[in-house]
Order: structure tokens, then C-alpha cells, then sequence
């Protein structure tokens, strides 16, 4: 362990590279943490559960609708997260979605009683 800290400081250029990389895993973290934090929240405020997978497949579609986001902080504004998550709500949970959803449910279970 001596020996690699003795080598890392006589290689300050590799330090740097190395600290950059964890500064920005760091950052990313923590915007991901917000984001997530802030998909929570909207989701406890609707009172909806939020499946990951349905959202994704409505991100990969808006990138193809709208064009590929900036490579930093792809969501820029507190407001389009808000939009792109009302957006969700309604096309994943409007009263015709659970009433289809509430129809195949009970279809089903009507055949596994006969």
C-alpha cells in the first residue's frame, strides 16, 4: 500500500486524472440522488406508483421526439422533470387505463373460477 501511495505521489499527473474521475462519479451521484428524490416526491404528491421501466420507455421515446439531451444534467429544469412525470401519470394512469387495466384483471379471474 506504501508503495503505491509513494508511486502515486511522484505520478501527480495520475492523481489528477484519478480525482477527477471520482469528482465527477460524485457529482453524478448527487444529481442522480435529486432526481430521484424529486420522482419520489411528485409521486407521493399523485399518489401513483411509479414502475422504472415504463418511465425509461417514456424517456428513450421523448429523446426520440424531442432529440438526444445534453450529455450534462440531461434534465435540465425542475419543470420539464415535472412535465415529463405529469405526462407519465396521464398516459399510464388516466381513468381509461385503469378501467382496461381493472377489465383484464377481473377477466382473468373470472377464468381461473370457472
Amino acid at each position: 500500500m506504501l508503495d503505491a501511495l509513494d508511486w502515486l505521489s511522484h505520478n501527480l499527473s495520475f492523481s489528477f486524472c484519478i480525482g477527477f474521475f471520482y469528482g465527477i462519479f460524485v457529482i453524478d451521484l448527487a444529481y442522480s440522488a435529486q432526481i430521484m428524490k424529486k420522482i419520489r416526491k411528485f409521486a407521493d404528491e399523485s399518489r401513483i406508483v411509479i414502475r422504472l421501466d415504463e418511465l425509461r420507455d417514456d424517456i428513450y421515446s421523448a429523446i426520440k421526439q424531442y432529440g438526444k439531451p445534453h450529455f450534462l444534467l440531461s434534465i435540465p429544469s425542475e419543470t420539464q422533470l415535472r412535465e415529463m412525470l405529469e405526462k407519465y401519470r396521464d398516459d399510464h394512469f388516466s381513468a381509461e387505463k385503469l378501467k382496461e387495466h381493472l377489465h383484464i384483471i377481473t377477466e382473468k379471474d373470472n377464468k381461473n373460477v370457472t
